[in-house]
């Protein structure tokens, strides 16, 4: 005020401070109490040249309450597994005037629910803070979000109590997954037919291959083909193909399941594929996709019917075969 003037902060040129998109700077002003003063940001030397492209966002006067703890900081650096016990990291600072050595620090799941306490007896004095480590021991795979909390009797100021929410990815430690099942678009009685199986390792530990069967099913879970590929392991994030095969017997449409059963998986519920309905036609069919318009073949077709879906086409002699219509667009005349 006046002609007084106090450096608090102050920032030598061409040396590097802050991270990009700002940073903090907090300061006490404790020894201004009572007082009336102004605050100011200014660039010394020469010219005002030092201070471009410096940008201030945010000032910010808070008061000092007598007592209060905020809760500033959460943390894991595990990997979070099933069944293993998770430490977990809450930074606790006192922000106010009075020394504190009587609060509880507690770890909490995004509905409020305790996972973990500590009452501590750790002075804090003012502007001092300290980290607690909690603990929580998953019993299952998936995404759990935390915060942390610390609560003082008689806390002049409850709205920094809560930490930020922590997310947490927690993986199994055993769990296989079928990532994709791969089928033929149709299949003919008396020829094999190959399904590919995509199958990952998505635990956190090694799974020998022996210990998997990779199965195919009908509909009613009647096995059509199986086996353990009983050599080889699979490292965690590790990915393979296996084939199974097929030969149907007669015409008509069957439904496919393909999975992989793992006794030990801890998660079994993305181990099958969806249903997956396959035509089956006579020996030496083919389908043929017409269209889509600019790839179309100009050779005329003889139509004996013209509302059958599964409609007979007989081509010209070229082709010398006959097939089904999987998809038909009409860009010619076909009235004669």
């Amino acid at each position: 005020q006046g002609e007084e003037i106090d450096v608090i902060w102050s920032h030598t040129e061409n040396e590097d401070w802050g991270e990009d998109g700002g940073s903090e700077l907090s300061y006490s002003l404790t020894e201004y109490g009572g007082e009336d003063i102004q605050l100011r940001f200014r660039s010394a030397g020469g010219s005002t040249y030092n201070i471009n492209y410096w940008e201030i966002y945010n000032i910010a006067i808070m008061a000092s309450l007598d007592d209060d703890l905020a809760a500033i900081g959460i943390a894991c650096d595990v990997e979070p597994i099933v069944g293993l016990s998770v430490p977990i990291d809450i930074t606790v600072k006192n922000v106010g005037l009075n020394t504190q050595n009587d609060y509880t620090v507690s770890l909490n799941n995004i509905d409020g629910l305790l996972v973990d306490s500590i009452q501590s007896d750790v002075a804090l004095e003012p502007d001092e803070e300290a980290v607690f480590t909690l603990s929580w021991t998953p019993d299952s795979g998936g995404i759990y979000d935390f915060y942390g909390e610390v609560l003082l009797d008689g806390d002049d100021n409850d709205s920094n109590n809560q930490t930020e929410l922590l997310t947490l990815e927690v993986l199994n430690q055993y769990d296989i997954t079928l990532l994709d099942f791969i089928v033929e678009d149709y299949l003919n009685v008396g020829e094999e037919a190959e399904f590919s199986l995509h199958v990952q390792n998505s635990g956190s530990n090694t799974i020998s291959a022996a210990e998997l069967t990779i199965v195919l099913m009908n509909e009613d879970e009647e096995f059509l083909d199986y086996f353990s590929p009983f050599i080889g392991f699979l490292q965690p994030g590790e990915d393979v193909f296996y084939e199974l095969y097929y030969t149907p017997e007669t015409v008509g449409e069957i439904t496919f399941i393909g999975g992989v059963i793992y006794q030990n998986d801890q998660n079994p519920d993305d181990n099958m594929s969806e249903p997956t309905t396959i035509a089956v036609f006579a020996p030496n069919t083919s389908l043929l996709d017409i269209g889509p318009s600019d790839s179309w073949n100009p050779m005329p077709f003889n139509f004996n019917s013209s509302h059958s879906y599964t409609q007979m086409i007989y081509l010209d002699s070229e082709l010398m075969t006959t097939g089904f219509i999987d998809w038909l667009g009409f860009v010619y005349d076909f009235s004669e």
